[in-house]
């Protein structure tokens, strides 16, 4: 790789993690967890939906889906209800407070997507889509079927793989 493409990793890099810090301060600013938009736009978009359901859409495990939903509940985004047939299944559903939270955060997003896109005219964004799209099918090659909700799967490991080896390297750090 040439230096030319080194900077540009970079700056893509530097995109991704300033988005993410960005959109991350601004969720907290309003009593938001990242990971609690989408779950509550999907409980507004299938009006409730149980565990089980909502685990598979997400790509995530219902264990994880379990604790997010206890402390949505705890927070007063959504409400659980067992289900008199099957004690086993509970049904999630929006409160207005959810509804109003997840409004508030989409309206953040799009603000800082907006931001973001500032001062680029419409021919600039259809080229810079064609390069993203190309950037995507030539490391999607062989992984063309794979669905939004496997990437998050994959991102959650990823994410649980680098949270236990920056632990194991700050034991490594300290000592212990």
């Amino acid at each position: 790789m040439n230096q030319q493409e080194k900077k540009l990793i970079r700056r893509m890099d530097k995109l991704s993690l300033l988005k993410r810090v960005l959109f991350r301060s601004s969720l907290r600013n309003i009593g938001l967890h990242y990971k609690q938009v989408p779950i509550l736009e999907y409980l507004i978009r299938n009006g409730g939906c149980t565990q089980t359901e909502l685990a598979d859409a997400l790509g995530v495990t219902p264990a994880s889906v379990a604790t997010s939903t206890k402390r949505m509940q705890n927070a007063g985004l959504l409400t659980k209800t067992v289900n008199s047939e099957n004690m086993r299944c509970n049904r999630l559903e929006i409160t207005e407070t959810g509804e109003e939270l997840c409004r508030l955060g989409r309206r953040k997003f799009d603000e800082l997507h907006e931001r973001m896109l500032e001062g680029f005219t419409g021919e600039e964004i259809d080229v810079l889509t064609s390069f993203f799209n190309r950037m995507i099918s030539n490391i999607s090659c062989g992984h063309e079927s794979m669905r939004i909700h496997d990437l998050i799967a994959m991102e959650n490991e990823l994410e649980k793989e680098l949270i236990s080896d920056d632990k194991k390297a700050l034991e490594i750090h300290k000592g212990v």
